[in-house]
């Protein structure tokens, strides 16, 4: 029995199982016990499960990194051109600029304001061939005691207008030409000989730019006005007397002679033209007591004092002594050539006139022109030697002293301008041709002495009180002598 309920025995987890769990707990009811009876119930269900697996599978991602990279490729390119041929100059290195001063004077003067006109025109043509060459000119008043007042000073101008007696007078500051002549080739026949002072011994220091032969000019209106005859080429000092004479007229305050007594023109020419001088050779002595020379003297002075034939010394009455002759009071004046283009600008129409040779002493045959020459120089103690020399060769060739002529400004230095340009204007005056003649047998005014200006001046002081009356011409001629051979001594 005992192995029969052993085997009856049964788990309520199986009970619950084969008969459900409602038939389990009915059971369990009717054999009087209240029992929980657990039936483990198994369902079997399929169901879909849809499962999403991630899986990291390692891909392979490619990124393309462009890199830029220039490279020089060579391509030939044939482009058809003009051939051009182009030349490799070595240029010279650039000069180095010189400025050269010059030193002129005829400031303020009307009639020589074209001498500025000049000294463009020679500034102009020597930039064009030596553009490293400046030309500063400088007008400047009384050059002369100017000039030596800045050579004191050690500030000389490079180049300094000249006549032979400036030379003299410090001859060591001026440069020699000579060996740039020579160099250069520079043809000295183109101008008339030098001038006393300017050439010492072989040394030349200056060349010329201004000719100015003295020359006599008259009034046409007036002697045929008064029926007194023309000049002619062959009178004498007497004939030259009869016809100022017969133009004096106290009355209409006209006159026969004039000559203003501030260079050689007044006095020299008389001199000379009666056999005399009035300096010595060596430049030691005056000479105006020489019976000759006093001969000339007297006959000027009678002019004056005598025949009261001559226009007034340093009368102003009817301007300065140079425009007394354009006033038309005056029948016979004494000049030089450099007064043609004034009295063409200063008389105009308001009387005819022209040129005249000086009449001949009768008793020597002397017929006596005057000349002086006016040059360039240039100042060694300045500098720029070479630069100065250039500049003077502008200022004096042929090219330079036929505008000279061209434009009236002064009778120019060479021989072919002057004949062939300053000649060559319309009359007045009508005699022109008279100008190379009294050129060709013209005397200098004698430079051979260092301090020939103020003995100059000197003598010019003492004849004037012989003009007026105030003083005899022997006492005048004692006082010349005098006064001239202390500053001559000096």
């Amino acid at each position: 029995m005992e192995q029969s309920r052993s085997k009856m025995k049964i788990s309520r987890r199986r009970a619950l199982a084969a008969f459900g769990g409602g038939a389990a707990a009915a059971v369990l009811a009717a054999c009087g016990e209240t029992q929980v009876v657990e039936v483990e119930r198994l369902v079997t269900q399929e169901v879909t499960v849809e499962k999403v697996v991630t899986q990291e599978v390692p891909v392979e991602r490619v990124v393309e990194k462009v890199v830029t990279q220039q490279v020089a490729v060579e391509v030939q390119k044939v482009v058809e051109v003009e051939k051009i041929v182009e030349r490799v100059v070595e240029a010279a290195p650039q000069a180095q600029l010189q400025r050269v001063e010059i030193m002129t004077p005829y400031v303020g003067i009307p009639r020589r304001q074209p001498h500025r006109a000049w000294m463009l025109y020679v500034s102009e043509r020597l930039a064009e061939h030596h553009p490293n060459i400046i030309m500063d000119h400088k007008p400047t008043t009384n050059t002369t005691d100017t000039f030596f007042i800045r050579v004191a000073a050690g500030d000389p101008p490079n180049i300094k207008d000249t006549a032979g007696w400036t030379i003299l007078k410090a001859q060591e500051i001026w440069t020699d030409l000579t060996p740039f002549i020579e160099k250069d080739g520079v043809d000295l026949g183109i101008y008339y000989p030098l001038a006393s002072g300017l050439k010492q011994g072989a040394a030349i220091y200056g060349l010329p730019f201004l000719e100015v032969a003295q020359m006599g000019f008259y009034n046409i209106t007036m002697l045929d006005r008064k029926g007194v005859p023309a000049p002619t080429a062959d009178w004498t000092w007497d004939e030259y007397l009869e016809r100022a004479m017969q133009l004096r007229d106290q009355e209409t305050n006209e006159w026969g002679h004039h000559a203003p007594p501030n260079w050689e023109s007044h006095y020299l020419s008389f001199v000379r033209g009666a056999g005399g001088d009035y300096l010595s050779d060596d430049g030691l002595h005056t000479t105006l007591d020489t019976e000759e020379a006093r001969a000339g003297l007297q006959f000027l002075t009678d002019m004056y004092t005598k025949h009261d034939v001559a226009f007034p010394v340093g009368d102003q009455s009817l301007g300065n002594q140079d425009a007394v002759f354009a006033t038309g009071t005056v029948g016979l004046f004494y000049r030089h050539a450099g007064y043609i283009p004034f009295g063409r600008t200063q008389i105009g129409d308001k009387f005819d006139w022209d040129l005249f040779l000086r009449p001949t002493n009768a008793q020597t045959g002397i017929r006596s022109h005057i000349y002086n020459q006016v040059a360039w120089s240039g100042v060694t103690q300045a500098g720029e030697v070479e630069a100065t020399w250039t500049v003077i060769k502008f200022l004096t060739d042929q090219d330079a002293a036929e505008f000279v002529a061209d434009n009236q400004i002064y009778p120019p230095g060479t021989r072919e301008a002057l004949l062939n340009n300053y000649l060559a204007g319309d009359p007045p005056p009508a005699s022109l041709d008279l100008v190379p003649v009294a050129r060709d047998e013209a005397t200098d005014l004698k430079y051979v002495t260092s301090n020939w200006l103020e003995w100059f001046r000197e003598i010019g002081n003492h004849i004037t009180p012989a003009l007026t009356g105030e003083l005899t011409l022997d006492q005048a001629i004692e006082n010349m002598i005098t006064n001239g051979d202390q500053i001559l001594s000096q």
